[in-house]
């Protein structure tokens, strides 16, 4: 029988995870603020442009989500009985 192995994290290695985890976030966090802090304005108009282009991409994947629901789930066999005629 072989003897299976016993898999644990040491205690450093985790602290040294959390660490990091910490200090990247905090970075992280530091440097938005700051760019924030610096750039108030163009980092306002470019979060509008990146928002809009957000919205505009969402609202033409939904209504492409539709129309393929429409055509192919709700025409169905119409769709496939013209393709077999035609």
């Amino acid at each position: 029988m072989k003897r299976k192995k016993n898999i644990y994290i040491n205690l450093n290695t985790l602290l040294f995870i959390y660490l990091f985890i910490y200090l990247f976030t905090y970075l992280l966090i530091y440097f938005i603020l700051f760019y924030f802090i610096l750039f108030y304005f163009y980092l306002f108009i470019y979060l509008f442009i990146y928002l809009f282009i957000l919205i505009l991409f969402y609202i033409i994947v939904v209504i492409i989500f539709i129309i393929y629901l429409f055509i192919f789930l709700l025409f169905n066999r119409y769709l496939f009985e013209f393709i077999i005629l035609y």
